[in-house]
C-alpha cells in the first residue's frame, strides 16, 4: 500500500459503492454476478456492493485533495494527514 492506493466506499439506503485505484481489486468485483454481491445479516439491514461511477470517485478525490491541501496549507511540514475519509 502507499499513496498512490485508494479505495472508496460510500453506503446509501442497502447498495456500497466501491471504487479504487486498485485495478486488480475491481477485477474481482466486475467479475461477480449480482448475487455474489448480496451481504445477508443476522440484524440489521442487507445490503449489496457494486463498483461506484467515475463520477462519484472523481467528486470523492476532489474533496480529499481539498482537504489534503488545506492541511498542508497550515502545516507545511506534514507529510500525510491523518484524517483520511475512506483511503486505505
Amino acid at each position: 500500500m502507499n499513496r498512490q492506493t485508494w479505495y472508496y466506499f460510500g453506503y446509501t439506503r442497502g447498495v456500497m459503492q466501491i471504487h479504487s485505484s486498485n485495478q486488480e481489486f475491481l477485477d474481482k468485483m466486475i467479475v461477480m454476478k449480482p448475487n455474489e454481491r448480496r451481504l445477508k445479516v443476522n440484524s440489521g439491514e442487507s445490503y449489496i456492493y457494486m463498483v461506484s461511477t467515475d463520477v462519484k470517485k472523481n467528486t470523492f478525490v476532489r474533496k480529499y485533495r481539498d482537504i489534503v491541501e488545506g492541511e498542508n496549507r497550515e502545516n507545511p511540514d506534514a507529510d500525510f494527514p491523518e484524517r483520511q475519509l475512506s483511503f486505505c
